[in-house]
């Protein structure tokens, strides 16, 4: 278990304002009894936001989007999950309502192209979901995390790297804009063929990662979003040699 707290970088957020935590678990660490309990908790009264809900799914109203294109949560007080997040993204972005002094937040889960081809309204209802927590959120609250799924797959090494930087770029480039800060990124993930989980507790900001463990250079933790051409370079560079050691 890896847990960062974010504590680089937050001179936007007051000083009584803590930044998005986040811990970062292997599968067989779920077992562990505080993370169960932890996990079990967002799980029971959490909303899930299920990338994967048919029509009916969405028509509920808890969660908008389109079977395997995108999912955004309500802007609430209540805990949010996804899970399988592969060739996909997720943001969260959470604040402090102006009216019950508690914590508000969002999820989403859509796929890399979600943003760029615009395909199914995603950047508008993305648009929409920021514009609501910034308005009923108080002054020097809100906090944001990026986070992508897979970054490696050996067939097409140099493909899924360039379709997951762009992916970042662009919700990076929008999230600043509406913001007016640079959001913080979480390195990902670097097992082909394997997928990551997310479940966030609002009220104490704390972000769960659950993945297979990564190599050293694949870290967990969050990085500025202007830095993500740097971290690419260097994964390039790493995914080739282990290129050269898988042939």
């Amino acid at each position: 278990m890896k847990e960062c707290l974010g504590a680089f970088g937050n001179e936007y957020l007051r000083e009584d304002v803590p930044p998005i935590s986040v811990v970062s678990l292997k599968p067989e660490e779920l077992n562990i009894s505080l993370n169960r309990v932890r996990i079990h908790q967002v799980l029971q009264t959490g909303v899930f936001v299920d990338y994967f809900g048919n029509p009916d799914y969405f028509s509920r109203g808890e969660v908008k989007g389109v079977n395997e294109r995108y999912a955004i949560s309500l802007v609430d007080e209540k805990d949010k999950w996804s899970n399988r997040y592969d060739l996909c993204t997720k943001v969260i972005v959470v604040g402090r309502d102006k009216v019950s002094g508690r914590e508000i937040s969002f999820l989403t889960h859509q796929n890399y192209d979600a943003l760029r081809y615009n395909k199914h309204n995603f950047r508008e209802d993305l648009n929409r979901a920021v514009d609501e927590i910034l308005l009923r959120s108080e002054d020097g609250t809100v906090d944001v995390s990026i986070a992508g799924g897979i970054c490696l797959d050996y067939s097409h090494p140099n493909w899924i790297a360039d379709i997951y930087q762009l992916s970042i770029e662009e919700l990076s480039l929008l999230l600043s804009k509406k913001l007016n800060f640079e959001p913080k990124v979480i390195g990902p993930n670097s097992v082909p063929g394997s997928v990551t989980d997310f479940y966030f507790s609002t009220k104490n900001r704390l972000l769960f990662l659950v993945r297979p463990e990564q190599k050293s250079v694949y870290n967990d933790l969050p990085y500025f979003s202007s830095q993500l051409k740097e971290r690419m370079e260097f994964f390039r560079g790493e995914v080739d040699k282990e290129i050269r050691l898988v042939a």
